[in-house]
């Protein structure tokens, strides 16, 4: 006999919707119940209806109605918690649901598990509005674990684009060391390396108090461990940064800081770190000054014998690298250093310098391969006044300019190179330097 608070409950509700939803997670009628733990552990039960869960899902039609139907009226599901089923069935009876950060990737998990995409859309539709540098860290994990490729992909896209603010978030510190290994190696990561390398040692600081032991330097190494080390990409800072930042910290031996010393003081040494940049500044953001009209293949490199050329730009510009020819499947280790030409000076004033081992690109580009050097830094560029730009290049034969362009006219302004020959061979006429990256503000 039906309780007293169920009776005429069906004229209550003016329409089918209505009347469905007042079933949710009721006992009334229901023929199925779910048996799931909540955060703490304790069961929680949920009343359901297989007519309902059946017609919104063909995984659920076929666990109640197919061939080797469920035969059992309690079932207990181990892989969710009950904030995250309560939503999915809400969807199942309300046709809505109520997404938080916490329950969003098992909600989206249970909808791909019983097939239903709608509920899917609205999972990656919250995800994707609500993605950020403060939370990507706790979706990704997730994410990966329920192999949802497409919003991997989207938070690795947030990690890259702005690094900055992912590393210093309050979910960085709390991340598992397989992601911080999979963070360090990423050629894309948009970072200074001092940056990342401060990021880590505060990450190892608090390792060491979730594992409830001094945060020493020998516990420090040990908590972050040799593949997240030797991938931060030390060369890439500066020697002050080095100086300042590395040694007190513990990460590197006493070895591996005696070697960076020798390897910034320019001692031939088998440098164990990356030198290969991350790219800081996208190059689809720069303007292309292109030098040359035709290209070919088999300019060689000689050991310490740069290639260099002498240009001017007519109008106030920002430099932020330049094209260098390469031959595909191969790597080159570039010295590269920009300088202003002072008049009456036997020196040249240097503006900019960076050294990296640079791979060439897969694809042609304007008939040849070739790989980008971006500066971490953009360098302003005077008007009609001469700069010099030169690389010692180590690698195999590459492709290169011929029939160079004196004059060429970019984007409003006027590049101009001199016949000024440098000591590999490389001039106005031919050889490297295939594009000059820059942009006006």
């Amino acid at each position: 006999m039906a309780s007293k608070e169920f009776e005429s409950w069906q004229t209550k509700r003016k329409n089918i919707k209505e009347r469905i939803e007042f079933m949710f997670n009721n006992p009334l009628m229901s023929d199925i119940s779910f048996v799931i733990k909540d955060s703490e552990g304790s069961d929680v039960i949920f009343s359901a209806h297989k007519f309902v869960l059946a017609v919104s899902s063909p995984v659920l039609y076929a666990m109640f109605f197919g061939d080797l139907a469920e035969s059992k009226r309690r079932i207990e599901l181990p892989d969710c918690d009950s904030e995250s089923f309560e939503e999915f069935l809400r969807f199942l009876y309300c046709d809505e649901v109520k997404l938080t950060g916490s329950c969003v990737m098992q909600v989206s998990y249970l909808a791909k598990k019983y097939i239903v995409p709608e509920l899917e859309i609205e999972c990656t539709k919250f995800l994707t509005e609500n993605l950020s540098p403060e939370n990507v860290f706790d979706i990704l994990p997730h994410a990966k674990k329920f192999e949802d490729n497409e919003l991997v992909t989207r938070c690795w896209e947030v990690v890259d684009a702005r690094a900055e603010e992912v590393l210093r978030s309050e979910s960085f510190s709390s991340i598992a060391t397989e992601l911080l290994e999979e963070i360090v190696v990423r050629d894309s990561l948009a970072i200074h390396e001092v940056n990342l390398f401060e990021a880590v040692d505060r990450w190892a600081d608090v390792e060491c108090e979730r594992q409830e032991i001094e945060p020493s330097k020998e516990n420090k190494r040990r908590v972050t461990g040799e593949e997240v080390i030797n991938n931060i990409r030390f060369p890439l800072m500066t020697q002050e940064q080095f100086a300042e930042k590395v040694p007190t910290s513990g990460l590197l031996t006493k070895d591996d800081v005696i070697e960076m010393f020798m390897w910034y003081s320019s001692v031939t040494i088998s440098m164990k770190f990356p030198k290969r940049p991350r790219k800081l500044i996208p190059p689809r953001v720069f303007s292309r000054c292109k030098r040359f009209p035709q290209v070919s293949h088999g300019w060689a490199y000689s050991s310490g014998i740069p290639d260099g050329v002498v240009f001017a730009v007519d109008t106030p510009v920002y430099m932020g690298g330049v094209r260098l020819f390469g031959s595909r499947g191969f790597s080159y280790d570039v010295s590269l250093k920009l300088s202003l030409l002072v008049e009456g000076n036997c020196r040249d004033q240097e503006l900019y310098s960076i050294d990296g081992s640079y791979e060439t690109e897969a694809e042609k580009t304007n008939g040849y391969f070739g790989f980008d050097i971006i500066f971490d830094d953009l360098v302003q560029l005077q008007p009609n006044v001469q700069y010099h730009i030169s690389a010692l290049i180590s690698g195999v034969s590459s492709w290169y300019g011929s029939g160079g362009l004196s004059v060429v006219e970019c984007d409003g302004s006027c590049f101009r190179f001199t016949s000024q020959s440098s000591p590999n061979g490389t001039n106005d006429a031919g050889g490297q330097f295939a594009e000059i990256l820059f942009h006006k503000r």
